[in-house]
């Protein structure tokens, strides 16, 4: 209700420090570490950065919360490294906090096994609509029990989207939302967490600067990479290195002469076609730049993304896990209509933002898992321990394929 009191707090005044394999001493300044503490933030380090990868390199293990925690670090360092060379752009303590929450928060919207999710949602799309007799026992008994048709799967599926309604959903764990009524505003506290006030910067000596409704859209389009109605993938460089470490035991470690040089500058835009400030028309705008002797260091960069591509993410036997895991998701949504809970009736959920409060679905599938906050929270590397918990308790016939891919993904066996 409207001038409704809650139980507020003020963020903490302290800086955490961590360790990182990469970029050793990283500085987590207290809003982030109030984001960072979020349910959908800590969700992310139960999903592996190179999904199937590990069944090829052992050692490619390192989490999504590592990779963002590193583009966090990135993204704080090249905004500071602009702010001291680049007085005249003003770019302010505000400006980086709200870089460094966006890189923290890129990759919320990615499901199990990361890039392997969108391959499979892409295949379910696919497959319920040249295939649907497959689906009609499942979606009977569901609209049996709920009494609603089974939501329609849309025909892409974009992490950076799902990312932005994670951020939603970490704000409002926390109490706070966007208020689009007042963009200027501290925003809005919806519930008891943080105060709105005491939420930004921190200024010393209990003095802050409150991230406004307008920050938090900023942040957001950095996620997306584009305004908010244009949507776009951004372009992160952590996981170049952390990456060839997991995969080679080293890396080449030259970020730093990028984060150091980097400047502002008006220039010819490079990709007009894609570029949502050109819209396809080739013209000059601002964006960041390099000096022309760091040419070759930039070709080795890209030169271990070509041999990162070839020998770590297209590996024989990682595609051969990741097609097998697609299948294997495939098989139980065919079956498990009803597997997940979506919470929406749970007292001691987290809180979700308020635009879902007309959500009425009780129950979903593994391919519908991140329409609902509550729900994507819990679908994470676990989800096939799920899905083998459910064919075990209930051995049908039907679940005999299901039951292959469940052993052979037990036994290392893969496609060859």
């Amino acid at each position: 209700a409207s001038g409704q009191k809650y139980l507020v707090w003020p963020m903490t005044q302290d800086v955490r420090d961590c360790n990182d394999t990469i970029h050793k001493d990283i500085s987590i300044p207290p809003a982030v570490q109030v984001i960072l503490d979020s349910p959908p933030v800590q969700r992310v380090v139960n999903l592996k950065q190179l999904g199937c990868a590990f069944n090829a390199y052992p050692c490619c293990t390192h989490t999504r919360k590592e990779h963002s925690l590193g583009v966090m670090e990135l993204a704080g360092r090249l905004a500071t490294n602009i702010q001291h060379k680049q007085r005249q752009l003003n770019v302010s303590d505000k400006d980086i906090l709200c870089l460094r929450i966006a890189g923290l928060c890129h990759d919320l919207g990615h499901g199990p096994f990361s890039h392997t999710f969108e391959t499979f949602l892409k295949a379910a799309y696919k497959n319920e609509k040249e295939n649907p007799e497959q689906y009609e026992e499942r979606n009977e008994k569901y609209k049996e029990q709920y009494g609603v048709e089974m939501p329609p799967l849309p025909e892409s599926y974009e992490h950076e989207k799902t990312s932005c309604m994670m951020i939603d959903f970490a704000l409002a764990s926390v109490g706070l939302e966007i208020d689009w009524d007042n963009l200027d505003e501290p925003l809005k506290q919806i519930g008891v967490g943080t105060d709105r006030e005491k939420f930004g910067v921190h200024l010393g000596h209990d003095k802050f600067q409150p991230l406004t409704s307008r920050d938090m859209i900023f942040i957001k389009e950095c996620v997306l990479g584009a305004p908010l109605d244009e949507p776009d993938a951004p372009t992160v460089s952590d996981y170049y290195d952390r990456d060839s470490l997991g995969a080679y035991g080293s890396c080449q470690g030259n970020l730093n002469i990028f984060l150091r040089d980097a400047a502002v500058a008006k220039g010819l835009c490079p990709n007009p076609h894609t570029c949502f400030m050109c819209k396809g028309t080739p013209g000059e705008h601002l964006m960041i730049s390099y000096p022309k002797k760091h040419v070759s260091s930039a070709m080795n960069f890209f030169a271990t993304r070509i041999k990162n591509h070839e020998n770590v993410y297209t590996h024989k036997k990682t595609k051969a896990a990741e097609l097998q895991m697609v299948d294997l998701l495939l098989e139980a949504d065919k079956h498990f209509g009803m597997l997940l809970p979506t919470q929406i009736n749970d007292p001691y959920g987290s809180p979700v933002p308020s635009r879902f409060d007309s959500f009425e679905f009780q129950r979903l599938p593994v391919s519908r898992a991140w329409m609902y906050p509550r729900l994507f929270l819990r679908v994470d590397d676990t989800i096939v321990s799920i899905i083998e918990s459910k064919a075990i308790e209930n051995p049908l016939p039907q679940y005999g394929r299901l039951r292959e891919f469940l052993n052979d993904a037990r036994n290392h066996k893969f496609y060859k």
